[in-house]
């Protein structure tokens, strides 16, 4: 799982080493075990492909309790079939990155 500036950066470096810029795409999800997102009819990509930010998958954090003592909260942002999110095509269209759903 990557936070969303880890993400862009790598997209970036990724681009420039294979001189194939980046590209922002919509897609759907269309499955969520394992993970499938459609971009259109010639393309639906695997999870293995995909990159998470944490807007998109389950994480988990520590923060102050009101007592003064830590908690570990969970965070459900795991993704759902027919939702749609806006990705980053990187690795000259190898992988892409799941920045966050659209609306």
């Amino acid at each position: 799982m990557y936070n969303l500036v880890e993400a862009v950066k790598q997209a970036a470096v990724e681009a420039i080493d294979n001189q194939d810029p980046m590209s922002f795409r919509f897609g759907k999800v269309i499955k969520v075990e394992p993970l499938e997102i459609w971009i259109d009819q010639k393309l639906t990509i695997p999870e293995e492909a995909l990159i998470l930010t944490s807007q998109v998958s389950n994480y988990s954090a520590e923060v102050d309790g009101l007592e003064g003592g830590k908690r570990n909260l969970t965070f459900n942002q795991k993704l759902k079939v027919g939702e749609n999110v806006i990705l980053i095509r990187v690795d000259g269209g190898q992988k892409y990155i799941v920045l966050d759903r659209a609306r």
